[in-house]
């Protein structure tokens, strides 16, 4: 066989076996764990090197702020070369975070294909045979689709019972059953009963079909954006090269990838052609890397990630082609195992979730012990059981607000619509308000903050700087000239960047703005920008076609080009562009206006100059040069030949410098400025290079700091606490290498920093940064695009992926997806998030103010006993009827103050104070599980009898833990009150009795889970039943639930605090039904002459108001025969009826007013109010005043209009108390407000040079650009 053919095969290996396929992803991305020894001397050695740390990075830093912007550091070498051995030191401290468990990448092309059974040619792939059809179906059925496997769906059906399982559905189930089993016992007195239970059970089903709805109706929208792999690939197969459905690939054929194309599966390369492949959405890193076939295979040292000869699904290629062995298809590739992290990841709640947990358990708890003991009492009074149950049930009805799930439903509904038309789209109804709660947004940088394209900025030529960026002269920085294209060397520079590469625009028959250039990021960028300034750059390869070229290499550094471009000498001309330092040494005279001179001292100063000042700017630099080739010397039928070297590469003539960046986002800085300036603290996080991160985050306001601490190595360690100081923000910027080093106490110090940097991060170490910050309290938000963010996405408060650049595991793990993948779109979220929370809180505040209308009468009809004011239908046509209505106008009430929303800090803002509480509350946990555990060890051992010394010693004084730390359920005794608490409270519990959701399974046995959560559910509550009567820790927790619920957090706000329930319980509640019992006796006494006195006697009777009850003497001696009775009580009834929905009119507008008085445009501006009050109304007066209605709901039409002034009148004293009210409040406990950021640069821009060099004051300038001391980029064309 020839060498031309080189064939490799061998009988079937199978791949990789299943077990090492699925490692756990700690050895995916941290390799094998260090031995506890070893830790042991890290912590010794760290710990012995402490002082001497601190006192070398203190002198370092000082000679770092001192340097300025000097052409030479301390150590005299240029800023490149500094800026050069810092790269190469820390690449090789950390080659990279990243690590799988592939080792075909070390193996031989031979072994390779001995291994997969597969026939390859490794010098002309065309030519490889590839797999037999029969290998494929082989294949196909022992390793399934190449497709990742989507994250299992709970049934339909269990997801209804999930949502009918909500406490309050529960307990209205359990009234509506209680009512009917009245019903059954006495059909006659209690038929009434039989319809107001199905009303219940109706209700319970309906606000359970609501919500299953809205989440049924997102899941569609979301399927319509899964997309996991790439349509088609293209293969060899049996000698022919085919097109196919990538989900048909499997392991060993032979995948061929082309420039723009997606890598559809992992892959061993076995030949290629200037392959670069754009991995940042697994790695982070911006710029495209090279891949090339290695003959013997990685040196057994490199992992695969660092290996070049390896591509990985999901990369993309920007240049060139290449043919490989598929070694993983599925969840068998790196993106698989990064998509089951993101599986492996407990959501937990969301605040919204976690505050209405807490609150309806409270309230339900309150109602049912309620309603138990006015059921015993009435009993004991000698009521018969059927009116005794039909009361107890009335009073749990009374209690519960039917209407708030619906409510708090129907409002977030309504908020995912408004952000659905602002280009978001909200998987989980209460992402929008956790987005405005959020304490810390974690970014990644490129492709969320960035645009991932390379923009030009700057040109040099002829010893000027120019500039060439976005916006032209408006955007043009001081001291900087706007590009002119007839300035010398600028059309040379224009037509270098158009021939001299090997990018391409995907169609040239339309406008420039609706293409897509392919290629490397740089000469790409190259390519736009010359298009934008070329009228005729789809003529230029024609005009002046290549004859010959040299592609870039890490070894040239240098790309070279030959054209049929004449001159007055000759008809060739070379292109030249790449490293500046590789280009100036290659050149011995410079363009300096229209023509070539002897390069002198001054010109190379210039260049140094300029070179310097580019690099500070963060900017990658390219230099150009060109040479007229001389027609004696180089014809125009010359042959050159890459071997025979026969082409010049010296005595160049040097042209200028050219610099680009990864631009931010339009809008990207003022929207961090904003979400800053909400008390929001913004955290990078990224893949990239430290100083590639610094020089972003200082053009987007997320690092203002002027003199931040690095930390690069794990000798710059401990992370000592920030200094707070008016005049300068802390911040931190920390590579990835120095993260497994980190203790507790660093990680705290580094989140106490203003503004942090995470730099040269793995997916593992986002993740862990997620955690660390929900451990101290942080609300967490992520944003990002890539494969590397899908798991920190998952496990985020709120996961914020990107639509049109996002990666589909990305937007399967984010909670909302920005569809037009605009940052600035954040900060209306936050908006939207921290509104829909005011404007919810006013919602609740008044729909609970009608619960004491309902509740004090029903007490005083068993206590005193007054006639009964409403019945229990009456209740439900409050709930859901009219009040149901204007609650809803208050999802569309507008800002009170935009401005000052968004100057307000988070609701749960994060501060030492808070912190300090968290880690004693999650102390205080730990114990009470200790002591549990000690107790059931005990027990089993046979010494349950023995006392317990101090069982309650220890009271955590009412601080309990947002910290959401799991505890186990498993534990048999729960008389710790601490333990009751976790379990019967905390907002993770649920979290914590589904641990089978994690479980990876499918069809039945998803459908086996979805049953065991709802079981668990309903097994909670019945140990909650248990835990009432036999666990006197229960009431304990009760107590410290209902006092933590009263006094809120040590900051902060809640949904439902004890501003809210001060008013609906005790304030506004009372107001009302002081209104509602004032028209009700007045009722009786005006329109029947029934006194009060009279009414209490007739009650106790227990023979009156009934339709045929004996005749009733007054005090005055007349009579009121049976009929005339129960036509009082209705009129009386219909009277307190009208009287709620009136005073409730009132009511809504003092709830209106939060943050000022109940005044101004805000009050009246909402139309959907003036709707509801109409249709509220309408129900209220329509069930009052139609006989039908009277019928259903025991109403009366003859109630005289006149008395509704009675509840007018209260109604009008419920506002201006409102009123008094929040004067108070504003003296006594003022608003917060967040504290500003100083050095925030808000000017409007879109994009970010102009913003760096337009800063306020020149001092600050200064200190910017000091700052930047280590911020160069090393100058290599990609």
């Amino acid at each position: 066989m020839s060498d031309d053919e080189a064939p490799h095969s061998k009988p079937v290996d199978d791949a990789p076996n299943t077990a090492e396929k699925k490692q756990g992803m700690a050895a995916l991305f941290h390799g094998v764990e260090k031995s506890a020894a070893e830790i042991e001397s890290d912590e010794i050695r760290r710990e012995k090197s402490r002082v001497a740390a601190a006192s070398i990075a203190a002198d370092v830093r000082e000679r770092i702020a001192g340097s300025g912007l000097a052409l030479t550091t301390g150590k005299g070498k240029s800023v490149v070369e500094e800026q050069e051995a810092v790269t190469k030191q820390e690449i090789d401290q950390k080659p990279s975070g990243f690590r799988t468990d592939i080792v075909d990448h070390r193996l031989s092309l031979a072994s390779l294909a001995d291994k997969y059974s597969t026939t390859i040619n490794s010098r002309n792939p065309l030519k490889s045979q590839g797999l037999s059809p029969r290998d494929i179906v082989e294949r196909a059925k022992r390793h399934g689709p190449n497709a990742l496997t989507p994250p299992r769906r709970t049934p339909w059906y269990w997801k209804f019972l999930q949502c009918l399982g909500n406490l309050f559905n529960v307990l209205l189930g359990a009234a509506g059953t209680g009512y009917l089993i009245t019903y059954a016992i006495n059909q006659v007195d209690y038929f009434e009963n039989a319809y107001i239970g199905c009303i219940l059970i109706s209700v319970a089903f309906i606000n359970a079909g609501i919500e299953f709805y809205e989440l049924q109706k997102i899941a569609a929208i979301l399927g319509s954006f899964t997309n996991l792999i790439p349509a088609q690939a293209e293969v060899i197969r049996s000698g022919q090269l085919k097109t196919v459905l990538a989900q048909e690939i499997v392991p060993g054929d032979i995948a061929v990838i082309r420039a723009g194309a997606k890598v559809p599966a992992d892959m061993v390369l076995f030949n290629s052609t200037d392959c670069k492949v754009d991995m940042s959405s697994l790695t982070g890193e911006s710029d495209p890397l090279g891949r090339t076939a290695l003959e013997n295979g990685a040196p057994p040292d490199v992992e695969a990630i660092d290996a070049p000869n390896v591509v990985f699904n999901g990369s993309v290629i920007v240049s060139g082609e290449a043919y490989g062995i598929v070694i993983g298809t599925g969840d068998a590739t790196v993106l698989g195992k990064i998509a089951e992290l993101t599986k492996a990841e407990k959501k937990r709640r969301s605040p919204l979730s976690s505050e209405i947990h807490r609150f309806c358990h409270t309230i339900s708890v309150l109602a049912t012990i309620t309603a138990l003991i006015f059921f015993l009492f009435a009993v004991a009074r000698g009521r018969n059981f059927n009116y005794a149950l039909t009361f107890g049930i009335g009073i749990l009805v009374a209690w519960i607000p039917q209407g708030l799930a619906v409510t708090v439903t129907m409002l977030l509904t309504i908020a995912g619509r408004r952000m659905a038309e602002r280009s978001v789209l909200v998987k989980d109804l209460h992402g929008v308000e956790t987005l405005g709660a959020v304490t810390m947004l974690a970014t990644d940088k490129t492709g969320t903050l960035t645009k991932n394209e390379m923009t030009v900025v700057n040109l040099y030529t002829s010893g000027v700087v120019w500039f060439a960026g976005p916006g032209g002269p408006n955007e043009c920085p001081v001291g900087e000239r706007p590009l002119k294209m007839d300035g010398s060397g600028i059309p040379q520079i224009l037509h270098m960047s158009a021939t001299c590469t090997r990018a391409r625009f995907d169609r040239t028959d339309v406008p420039l703005e609706q293409r897509v250039a392919l290629g490397d990021a740089t000469e790409a960028g190259l390519l736009r920008w010359a298009g934008s300034r070329l009228m005729n750059i789809d003529k230029l390869p024609v005009l002046y076609p290549k004859v010959f070229e040299v592609p870039f290499t890490s070894d040239t550094k240098c790309h070279i080009s030959i054209h049929r471009k004449g001159h007055l000498t000759g008809g060739l001309t070379l292109h030249m562009k790449g490293a500046p330092e590789v280009v100036w040494k290659r050149c011995s005279t410079v363009w300096i206006d229209g023509k070539a001179v002897p390069i002198a001292e001054t010109d190379e100063k210039r260049f140094v100059d300029a070179h310097a000042k580019m690099c500070a700017k963060g900017h990658r630099v390219l230099a150009f040069a060109m040479l007229q080739l001389h027609g004696k010397k180089y014809p125009d039928n010359w042959k050159f030949d890459k071997e025979k070297n026969n082409f010049p590469t010296t005595d160049l003539t040097f042209v200028g410098l050219v610099s680009l960046e990864d631009p931010p986002k339009t809008g990207v800085r003022q929207a961090i400025g904003k979400v800053r300036g909400a008390g929001i603290k913004v955290v990078m996080v990224t893949g990239d290079h430290p100083l590639t991160a610094e020089s972003v985050g200082r053009s987007i306001n997320l690092v203002t700091s002027l003199s931040p601490t690095r930390l690069s190595y794990h000798d710059d360690l401990p992370v000592a606490r920030p200094i707070r100081d008016r005049d300068n923000t802390s911040c931190v910027i920390l590579s990835g290498s120095v993260l497994p080093h980190l203790t507790d106490s660093d990680w705290l110090h580094i989140l106490l920093h203003d503004e942090v940097v995470f730099a040269r991060t793995s997916p593992a170490q986002k993740l862990d940064i997620v955690t660390r910050a929900q451990a101290l309290g942080h609300i967490v938000g992520v944003t990002g695009d890539g494969v590397n963010d899908a798991a920190a996405l998952k496990k985020a408060d709120l996961g914020i992926a990107m639509n049109k650049t996002g990666s589909d595991v990305s937007k399967e793990a984010a909670g909302m997806v920005l569809l037009d993948d605009d940052f600035a779109t954040i900060v209306k979220g936050i908006l939207e998030g921290r509104l829909i929370f005011w404007n919810l809180k006013k919602a609740i505040k008044y729909s609970l103010t009608h619960i004491m209308a309902e509740v004090i009468p029903y007490l005083l009809f068993v206590l005193v006993p007054i006639p009964q004011c409403l019945t229990s239908i009456q209740i439900l046509a409050v709930d859901l009827g009219f009040e149901l209505f204007i609650t809803l106008s208050f999802a569309f009430e507008p800002p009170e103050d935009e401005e000052l929303i968004m100057k307000m800090p988070p609701r749960r803002p994060v501060t030492e104070e808070s912190i300090m509480a968290v880690m004693h509350a999650r102390r205080l946990r730990r114990d009470a599980k200790r002591r549990a555990m000690d107790e059931e060890i005990a027990a089993e051992a046979g010494e349950a009898g023995l006392s317990r010394e101090n069982e309650n010693a220890e009271d955590d004084g009412g601080v309990r833990s947002d910290s959401h730390e799991g505890i186990p359920l498993g534990v048999a005794t729960y008389t710790d009150s601490h333990m009751l608490m976790a379990r019967l409270v905390d907002e993770d519990a649920e979290l914590l009795m589904e641990d089978i959701r994690q479980q990876n399974v499918v069809g039945a046995e998803a459908a086996e889970a979805a049953a065991a959560r709802i079981r668990s559910r309903y097994e909670k509550l019945w140990f909650e039943v248990r835990a009432v009567l036999t666990q006197p820790g229960y009431w304990r927790a009760q107590y410290r639930a209902w006092r933590e619920l009263t006094q809120g957090f040590i900051v902060g706000e809640r949904l439902v605090d004890g501003d809210v329930m001060m008013w609906a319980y005790l304030e506004g509640g009372v107001i009302e039904c002081c209104g509602g019992l004032a028209t009700f006796f007045a009722v009786l006494w005006f329109s029947f002459g029934i006194s009060g006195a009279d009414a209490v006697r007739a009650q106790k009777g227990r023979r009156y108001f009934l339709p045929h009850s004996p005749p009733l003497e007054l005090g005055n001696g007349s009579y009121v025969l049976g009929d005339a009775q129960f036509e009082a009580l209705k009129q009386a009834q219909s009277g307190f009826y009208l009287s709620v929905l009136i005073i409730q009119v009132w009511n809504l507008f003092a709830c209106k007013a939060r943050l000022r008085l109940p005044f101004g445009k805000f009050m009246v501006e909402n139309p959907k109010t003036w709707y509801a009050l109409l249709a509220g109304c309408a129900v209220g007066f329509f069930i009052v005043y139609t006989p039908l209605m009277n019928a259903l709901f025991f109403t009366s039409m003859n109630v005289d209009p006149i008395f509704l002034l009675v509840p007018m009148s209260f109604g009008g004293f419920l506002l201006l108390y409102s009123i008094f009210r929040r004067l108070v409040l504003q003296r006594v406990n003022p608003d917060e407000r967040s504290a500003s950021v100083e050095g925030l640069n808000m000017a409007p821009s879109n994009w970010s040079l102009s913003d760096r060099s337009k800063a306020s004051t020149s001092g600050h300038r200064r200190g910017l650009l000091s700052g930047l001391r280590i911020g160069k980029i090393v100058t290599t064309d990609s």
